[in-house]
């Protein structure tokens, strides 16, 4: 580890430094709640920065490679939670600035275990454990999830492993169960379970009542599967049948011969790479070793095992056929979820796999009230969308495209769920910030397009494209961090940037004094009545239009953004359908 000063490129923000803070040439995929920590995970490095003091942590080698939590995984402390490089949970602690083990049992094969989420006052930690058996077996889940609680001591006890389904959806013994975020309190966790079979992903909601003791629920498991269907299927086919081995059907002097000639034949290969022999030599058939008997009995397994593996595949066809009606043909995205800090709501994704059956086609971005008798499910209006963080009053942020890191960032607000873009939801609140983001991330993007009759790609340059990359937002919505990659200049430059938009956001959830404004439409025309000193109206992206009231719109959507002499501020999202 080695401590230095990481400047931020501050000269072009003159004015707004302190709304946009950016960084170029790093790519931090996580931040504190505050925008102060910022983590960059590469490779099995991972760099701590402080934005404070500009001082950065830096931790990885060849030898020794270091994991962050794949949840809320950084408190405002400077704690971060994640995988030290012997494999064991741990946590960077910035007071010492040294890592330090989770405990474990000495038991624990602790390959693929990880922390992944920790309380904003460090109390408690959530992740998974390993079992040992990521080498397929069945009866044996891969990953449990787990609980550590920090102690009187300082110090955090040994884990509670969280309850969790013994058998998936079709009564078999799941791959695995994770828990990946917790609520602020502690109260609450979310993971996910994955089938046996490995194409199946639920989500995992796991609750804490008031004597201490932990269960767990599978909120809305119709989206994957219906329930009566799956119960009214038959048994699915059992193991493959085997092909038969012509070693069974030997007697002693054959398989001692047989033996022989497969020595002969590494030797003979020996003999072929020293130039020794000109002659790669066969590898020797087993049935030349039988007699007339053993063979003719060989002869008749392979029939029977022919007439068996036929039957075996008719039966499994059928059986996919009617499990395939039962399924929605849908999965939740694999490590994809994040809950609020109050534990109120939960956003990821639906994804389908592709036509092929390989590789994900369609995704749908999806928040869930968790709180709500049932878990209400709101599916946003996007599609190819990830959701990357879900504020408590229930915005989600989403990015697009789901499996690309050349993605733009999308907001969905609890009323109507209606996506805006970033710089969109940004210049509610903060001009300036706005402003930044309008300069500095518009890029010339090249889009390729892929013909599958012709097998021919085309290429289209999109001019002036606004790129926003991955952002995430905090649990009040007021500080956005968001990372991109320029694949356009040649140079693959990493960009990071942190919006704090300080308490502008509160403006909209707080008692206003003065009456809010009053927003009409007509022919085209933008009119605002109210006590309002000033009046901007910005387009689907974020960009300023007029500022004044009576302004002549093209058909499209906007936002209104109204402030009074007192500082209030109001923003409204029209709709213009024409001009007439």
């Amino acid at each position: 580890m080695k401590g230095r000063l990481l400047l931020a490129a501050a000269c072009a923000l003159g004015a707004h430094a302190q709304h946009i803070t950016p960084y170029e040439g790093h790519a931090f995929s996580k931040t504190s709640p505050d925008g102060k920590w910022l983590i960059e995970e590469t490779n099995g490095f991972v760099n701590i920065h402080d934005g404070a003091t500009g001082a950065t942590y830096e931790y990885g080698d060849d030898f020794a490679t270091y994991v962050v939590g794949l949840g809320n995984s950084v408190t405002n402390t400077g704690r971060l939670v994640g995988c030290l490089s012997n494999s064991k949970p741990g946590y960077w602690d910035a007071a010492t600035q040294t890592w330090a083990e989770l405990p474990t049992k000495e038991s624990d094969v602790l390959y693929g275990s990880l922390a992944n989420s920790i309380t904003p006052d460090g109390k408690f930690i959530c992740g998974s454990m390993a079992t040992g058996d990521f080498m397929g077996n069945e009866s044996t889940l891969n990953l449990v999830p787990v609980v550590w609680t920090l102690q009187d001591d300082g110090n955090y006890g040994m884990y509670e492993v969280l309850p969790h389904p013994e058998v998936d959806f079709l009564g078999k013994v799941p791959q695995y169960a994770t828990a990946i975020a917790i609520s602020d309190d502690g109260q609450t966790a979310i993971g996910q379970l994955v089938d046996n079979s490995g194409f199946y992903t639920l989500t995992l909601l796991y609750r804490k009542d008031a004597e201490g003791k932990w269960s767990y629920s599978i909120p809305h498991p119709e989206l994957i599967y219906d329930a009566e269907a799956v119960a009214a299927l038959p048994e699915p086919p059992g193991a493959t049948p085997k092909y038969p081995d012509a070693a069974e059907y030997m007697d002693d002097a054959a398989r001692e011969a047989y033996q022989a000639a497969i020595d002969a034949y590494y030797q003979a290969i020996d003999d072929y790479y020293n130039g020794v022999t000109d002659e790669f030599p066969d590898y020797p058939n087993q049935s030349d070793f039988l007699d007339e008997a053993g063979k003719a009995a060989y002869e008749a397994a392979i029939e029977q095992y022919n007439k068996e593996i036929n039957e075996y595949w008719d039966e499994y066809a059928k059986y996919s056929e009617l499990l395939d009606a039962a399924v929605t043909g849908y999965s939740y995205n694999w490590n994809s979820v994040s809950l609020s800090g109050n534990g109120k709501y939960a956003a990821t994704e639906l994804t389908m796999r592709s036509a092929t059956g390989w590789g994900i086609g369609k995704v749908v971005p999806v928040r869930m009230d968790i709180t709500a008798e049932g878990a209400d499910v709101l599916t946003l209006k996007g599609e190819d969308m990830i959701t990357t963080s879900v504020t408590d009053k229930g915005t989600v942020l989403a990015a697009a495209p789901a499996t690309e890191y050349t993605r733009s960032s999308f907001v969905f607000d609890d009323a109507d769920a209606q996506p805006v873009t970033v710089m969109d939801y940004v210049a509610r609140f903060d001009d300036e910030a706005a402003d930044w983001m309008n300069e500095n991330l518009r890029y010339n993007v090249i889009v390729y397009e892929y013909d599958p009759e012709t097998y021919e790609e085309t290429s289209t340059v999109v001019e002036d494209s606004l790129v926003t990359g991955t952002v995430r937002i905090n649990a009040k919505g007021n500080v956005l961090s968001g990372f991109l990659y320029d694949m356009w200049s040649g140079t693959y430059m990493p960009l990071s940037y942190i919006a704090d938009l300080g308490d502008a956001v509160g403006i909209h959830t707080v008692g206003l004094t003065s009456k809010r404004p009053t927003v009409t439409v007509k022919g085209g025309r933008v009119h605002v009545d109210g006590n309002v000193r000033s009046v901007r109206l910005y387009n689907a992206e974020g960009r300023t239009v007029a500022n004044t009231t009576g302004a002549l719109a093209v058909p499209g959507c906007y936002v209104v953004r109204m402030e009074d002499a007192e500082g209030n501020v109001w923003t409204e999202r029209i709709v213009v359908k024409s001009t007439k």
